[in-house]
């Protein structure tokens, strides 16, 4: 991800059916400056400090940006992360890419960051991703009842997680159904940018 990226972003955050999905706070209105702190605390700083990654997730067609995944919380003693994903282009979704860019931020944090444990939090009503996450490996593991408080009523919360054994098992011992010139992660710069 990049700084120039921020002001769609903040496009995007500010739609509230997007917000919906990944929000579980009060919906309202995002600004540059809002972005801007989001990059600083939780793209850059992670990133340099190797605690969380952040992607741009951008189509090879005219290099379209459609989104962003991220692996936060990076903890190196437990090998475990929280992952994270929004397809926040609303023309790119139920097309496959979240599915692929899972796959490979999966990847990324199994084969290269050799991590054990990957999370989610996902809310009881984004079904579709519930499903699509249980497809890849993800296993629910826990549920926080009625946390979430939208639209009027309370939700469920829950917690999927999947291991690295498990992904290994399911995806040929790392390989995934995504060609390999399509899932070379680069190396994360330290010092860069990412979302």
């Amino acid at each position: 991800m990049q700084r120039a990226d921020l002001p769609v972003y903040a496009r995007w955050f500010s739609d509230p059916g997007l917000q919906a999905l990944v929000n579980p706070g009060v919906v309202f209105p995002y600004t540059e400056e809002d972005e801007e702190k989001w990059y600083e605390e939780a793209v850059r700083r992670p990133r340099a400090e190797g605690r969380g990654y952040t992607f741009a997730i951008r189509l090879r067609e005219g290099d379209r940006l459609i989104g962003n995944v991220s692996l936060a919380n990076v903890d190196a003693k437990n090998r475990s992360a929280t992952y994270g994903i929004a397809i926040a282009d609303p023309a790119a979704r139920g097309q496959g890419y979240g599915r692929e860019a899972t796959e490979l931020i999966l990847r990324f944090g199994f084969r290269e960051l050799n991590l054990h444990r990957i999370q989610l939090w996902v809310f009881a009503y984004n079904e579709r991703a519930i499903r699509m996450y249980r497809e890849i490996g993800f296993q629910e593991e826990g549920r926080r009842r009625e946390s979430i408080f939208r639209d009027g009523r309370y939700h469920d919360d829950l917690l999927m997680a999947i291991l690295d054994r498990d992904f290994h098992e399911r995806h040929g011992d790392g390989e995934s159904s995504i060609p390999a010139e399509a899932s070379r992660v680069p190396s994360p710069d330290p010092a860069g940018p990412g979302r």
